[in-house]
């Protein structure tokens, strides 16, 4: 069910709401800007720190790294090549303003496996200063690759136990202050290293670290927080009340558009397949006939065998409303009403959908894309309010109206003689007709399929009469039942 349109007021109220809303969130901004003349009395020291480790491996003679020297964060290196790891810890603050730093640096260095852990250095240190921009702690560790190998060794040979794999961890562990307007900040860093010993595998997983902050500057007036919410929910309601009178008005524009054609578009929906789009009009030398009715139209251009031509004027132009079918020197052309029409409508009341014959066009206007074939109604022949049109140039073919099976016509028997193969294909495709149930225009239709057809292939070659019954065969997947077609 179509929703209902909306009423036509309610883009203009939420428009003045817009409207209502920026003048609120305008009033709110001056009145926080009045209470903030000067800002914040004290600014800020922003800070920052970061901790990061960087280590660079000693190696024997090598093909695979083809350097004695490999340098990196993430590198795997080898035991049976690697000499000696140098790792480098870097930690450090730097401050936007001069404030107090004081840091404090642990580092520790460990071996271990799942089943034991042995300590092999821990160091301390400390920095500080009252009035400086930053500092920076660095730590230093050298790794004999043989000797801590001979190391985890000799523990597992003493503990009975032997371990598949071995880490060497390396830790920084920095914590501090800064200090500033009576404010104090705090820092936290603990960057990491571990080298696992696997076989023949030294695999490194590191973990920098970052910390940010700020320290000093005055407290903002409480008084100004309700303001500065009336002034972003002022701000929120003005831009939701523009978008939906935008959007409102966009949909009513759009229906105003859209619905000035809507009969027209069902009037020849049952013919878009055979109006072909142009951007030629007839001569003002040319005969012009009109035609007062569409159905009359569609008439003529089945008795004719030509197309309807919609003419668009320019490329991209909008589809026009006349449409036209050509006759040597005479144009048939059917208006439609700028302020609408509805489509015909048959005795039961409803809208009529004529079924589509397969005529084609026995000649075509210069510049103008051919269109599939015109759907033809049962009746033959113009109304009598039409002037007869002039006879189209004779076709390579006779041109016959086929019998109405509502009427209990039949399609014409099979022309003789034909190819076993096209004769087996038709004599399939009008058993498929015959034995499915339908009724009405579509029964019509597709006995009309088969008569031109058989009588189009009567007169073709071998080529052309294949090229025609694979049509028909395409022509009928479309209407009926899917049941395959005729080897």
């Amino acid at each position: 069910m179509k929703a209902p349109p909306l009423p036509r007021w309610l883009a203009p109220v939420l428009v003045v709401l817009f409207a209502l809303t920026t003048a609120w969130a305008g009033y709110a901004v001056v009145q926080e800007a009045s209470a903030h003349p000067t800002g914040p009395s004290v600014p800020g020291i922003a800070y920052g720190g970061s901790g990061s480790y960087y280590y660079n491996a000693s190696l024997a003679p090598n093909t695979l790294f083809n350097t004695t020297n490999v340098s990196g964060t993430n590198v795997t290196l080898f035991v049976a090549i690697t000499h000696w790891i140098n790792v480098t810890f870097t930690s450090g603050v730097a401050l936007s303003s001069h404030a107090a730093i004081n840091l404090f640096d642990e580092f520790t260095v460990t071996v271990s496996t799942d089943a034991w852990s042995k300590t092999l250095l821990t160091t301390v240190q400390n920095t500080s200063s009252p009035s400086g921009l930053g500092a920076q702690m660095v730590d230093r560790y050298a790794i004999n690759v043989s000797a801590i190998e001979t190391l985890a060794h000799t523990i597992d040979s003493e503990l009975n136990y032997s371990a598949l794999s071995f880490t060497v961890s390396l830790q920084a562990s920095v914590s501090g202050t800064v200090v500033a307007s009576a404010s104090e900040g705090t820092v936290a860093l603990a960057p990491s290293l571990n080298l696992t010993f696997q076989g023949a595998l030294i695999v490194p997983k590191g973990a920098p670290a970052t910390v940010t902050g700020t320290v000093g500057g005055g407290a903002g007036d409480p008084s100004g927080g309700g303001v500065g919410a009336l002034a972003l929910g002022g701000l929120v309601a003005s831009i939701a009340a523009l978008g939906a009178s935008g959007w409102l008005l966009w949909v009513d524009r759009r229906s105003a558009t859209a619905g000035k054609l809507p009969a027209l578009a069902r009037l020849i929906e049952p013919y878009e397949e055979v109006i072909a789009q142009t951007t030629r009009v007839p001569a003002d030398d040319a005969r012009l006939v009109p035609v007062e009715r569409w159905e009359d139209l569609v008439k003529v251009a089945d008795t004719l065998g030509r197309p309807i031509l919609r003419p668009t004027g320019a490329a991209g132009a909008p589809e026009g409303l006349d449409f036209y079918v050509f006759d040597g020197t005479v144009s048939y052309r059917f208006h439609y009403p700028e302020n609408g029409g509805t489509a015909p409508r048959d005795a039961t009341g409803s809208r009529a959908r004529t079924p589509p014959s397969l005529a084609t066009a026995a000649a075509w206007p210069s510049g103008i894309v051919p269109a599939p074939p015109i759907r033809r109604a049962p009746a033959a022949g113009p109304p009598a309010s039409v002037p007869k049109p002039t006879a189209a140039p004779a076709p390579t073919t006779a041109r016959t109206t086929p019998a109405s099976p509502a009427a209990g016509g039949r399609p014409p028997a099979l022309p003789a003689p034909l190819p076993k193969g096209l004769a087996r294909r038709l004599e399939f495709q009008l058993q498929r007709v015959r034995e499915t149930n339908l009724e009405g225009a579509q029964r019509w239709y597709a006995f009309s399929l088969c008569s031109q057809a058989i009588r189009s292939v009567s007169a073709a070659g071998p080529e052309e009469a294949a090229r025609i019954v694979s049509e028909l065969e395409r022509s009928l997947d479309r209407v009926l039942p899917s049941t395959g077609r005729a080897g």
